[in-house]
């Protein structure tokens, strides 16, 4: 992140999505996640320096063939970090219905106001 300009403020991220968390196989609340809270902050109350984004999310990685195209998917542990401003081009070009987008906050201080 930091290599990207970010500015993290701690070491470990608390984890979140942008949007709303999808249904189905890839609802993050199924499973592990059953006791997860939800809040709402709107994007432009943050400071964006102090997030990261991975999409579809932290442990999972698009398949891509010699065209672009999306063949399929593997867990990762080496996933793709995007800031803010690199999403558009990221989502449009893996554009898929079956994912979302995983937030990473590195500034646990900014989110104490939504709580």
């Amino acid at each position: 992140m930091i290599e990207k300009g970010g500015n993290p403020t701690n070491d470990v991220p608390i984890y979140m999505t942008l949007g709303e968390s999808p249904k189905g196989e890839f609802d993050i609340r199924a499973d592990i996640q059953m006791n997860a809270a939800e809040i709402r902050i709107p994007i432009d109350e943050i400071d964006l320096s102090a997030v990261t984004f991975t999409y579809p999310d932290s442990m999972y990685k698009f398949i891509i063939d010699d065209n672009g195209n999306i063949v399929g998917g593997e867990r990762t542990n080496t996933p793709t970090v995007y800031l803010y401003h690199e999403l558009l081009e990221a989502v449009t070009r893996f554009q898929t219905d079956e994912h979302y987008i995983e937030a990473q906050v590195w500034n646990r201080e900014m989110l104490s106001a939504f709580l």
